[in-house]
């Protein structure tokens, strides 16, 4: 569809249609295009949602240089189409004037089609880019994360075999809790890690890839130290005892991991 220019609404009409009005770029004093052109390499203000990539209507309309209420209504206009390609999202913002304010969060291929809408304009040419740009960008970090999910089951693994021949260890000499030591030694990799007192569920799931190697790195090193003091101990409360304390000197080499933001519970 074409993009007409900006024109005042008369009072008691319609405007000469609703995506005219949506992508008509909103106007200086001075009357030139205030439309902004986002450098190539700057990032879109992606949204996560359950591990899907999101873009909010408002973003949209900050790039098309419109009013978020434009967008939305364009949003609301075809929403039985863009319901189509996915679950259409709609969540609250406070405005300038205190009331909320409805937006959209649309996955790719909607904000793709919202964008579709539009005249190839530069500023809609740029946007497309970057979005194009993100979305990729987002599924790569996605496959290097679950490779390293993957490597770290490996090592998880690894760890709970050597915790295995302890909890073996312990049960021969009389013990009779012997089993909590996959949960003791967990938690104490975590505590010292990332300084967390409660793990909560699908932990691993929300770690970083660099967070996920540093993690696979500590628990292989807590795997090979354990063998080596079962094979060396007295005493089978001896190997708890010194991996706690190597793992304490290991992170205060590398570092606690210091998880800036919000893991979901």
């Amino acid at each position: 569809m074409m993009i007409t220019k900006e024109k005042p609404l008369v009072a008691g009409k319609q405007s000469e249609g609703l995506l005219n009005e949506v992508h008509t770029p909103i106007r200086k004093q001075n009357n030139t295009s205030s439309v902004e052109i986002k450098p190539k390499n700057a990032p879109a203000e992606l949204i996560i949602k359950k591990n899907e990539p999101l873009v909010s209507s408002r973003y949209l309309a900050k790039r098309l240089g419109v009013r978020p209420r434009h967008t939305f209504r364009l949003i609301q206009k075809y929403q039985s189409e863009i319901k189509d390609l996915g679950v259409l999202r709609f969540e609250n913002v406070k405005g300038n004037n205190g009331r909320p304010q409805k937006f959209a969060l649309l996955n790719e291929e909607q904000s793709v089609f919202i964008l579709t809408l539009s005249k190839n304009t530069m500023s809609v040419v740029a946007l497309k880019k970057d979005l194009s740009w993100q979305f990729v960008a987002y599924r790569k970090l996605m496959i290097q994360k679950q490779q390293a999910r993957l490597n770290g089951k490996k090592r998880r693994r690894d760890l709970t075999d050597s915790i295995k021949i302890l909890v073996g260890l312990a049960k021969s000499n009389g013990s009779k809790n012997a089993d909590k030591y996959y949960i003791s030694i967990t938690n104490m990799i975590y505590k010292q890690v990332f300084s967390l007192k409660k793990v909560p569920a699908l932990f691993r799931d929300n770690l970083s890839k660099n967070e996920l190697y540093q993690l696979q790195l500590v628990e292989w090193k807590i795997a090979e130290w354990l063998k080596e003091s079962i094979d060396s101990c007295l005493d089978y409360h001896e190997p708890y005892a010194e991996i706690k304390k190597k793992l304490k000197n290991l992170v205060a080499v590398i570092g606690v991991i210091n998880l800036n933001r919000q893991i979901a519970a």
